[in-house]
């Protein structure tokens, strides 16, 4: 495996959020900058958002699949195994249990801060297709953190590196939602990272990645 087959692994996520591109926003921004969208022109953009959210994980679960084949890297070595599933279970709920505990922490010592720019997103569309939507994004999400550590581990990137590369650029897939949530998320993304070390199984990852995001959604939608 080349040294540089790690980075494919790492750009695999940028690049198909960039082919998933709303057609709606993309042409908005293309002429009109960052002036907001009239109402009519939102909620074409918000009814096209909820089929291309999918449309981005098809992409890179269908990248990192023809990585793995390319590369030889089998489903077991990035965490598909049922092994210990019980107590990956409970370390994955474990984990997004205290998440939310933090995010509790956070709203409470902050119960001004000031909304994220996608909190409207959050809010309009239905809870049910929110769940939908964070649990294949969670799945295919820490599915390519998996795949990026395992790739720059066997290219002989320490494990340092690997975390730092891989929540770096998890984070820079975030920054639509300003600095400092790009931030958390990047450090979100290290801690699934150290799961993924520490019990080489995806089971965990998810868990902590999805409920996390419910909690998310819970104190989004609580402002409304």
């Amino acid at each position: 495996m080349s040294r540089l087959f790690p980075y494919l692994a790492l750009a695999s996520f940028p690049v198909a959020s960039l082919l998933a591109l709303n057609p709606v926003r993309f042409s908005w921004g293309l002429h009109h900058g960052f002036e907001p969208m009239p109402v009519a022109v939102r909620d074409k953009a918000e009814s096209v958002d909820r089929y291309f959210d999918f449309v981005t994980d098809a992409l890179t679960a269908g990248f990192v699949v023809i990585l793995m084949l390319w590369s030889g890297v089998g489903p077991a070595a990035v965490g598909l195994r049922t092994e210990h599933w019980g107590s990956n279970v409970a370390i994955g709920v474990t984990a997004g249990a205290l998440l939310i505990l933090i995010q509790i922490l956070l709203v409470r010592r902050y119960p001004n801060m000031e909304p994220l720019p996608t909190t409207d997103r959050y809010q309009r569309r239905s809870v049910g297709l929110w769940v939908v939507v964070f649990l294949v994004g969670s799945s295919v999400e820490e599915f390519w953190i998996a795949f990026c550590l395992v790739s720059m581990a066997a290219t002989g990137h320490s494990a340092f590196i690997a975390i730092t590369a891989t929540a770096a650029v998890f984070g820079v897939q975030h920054l639509e939602y300003r600095l400092p949530a790009a931030l958390a998320v990047a450090l979100k993304g290290a801690v699934s990272a150290l799961l993924f070390l520490w019990q080489g199984s995806l089971i965990p990852m998810i868990l902590y990645h999805f409920i996390g995001n419910l909690g998310t959604l819970y104190w989004l939608r609580r402002t409304a």
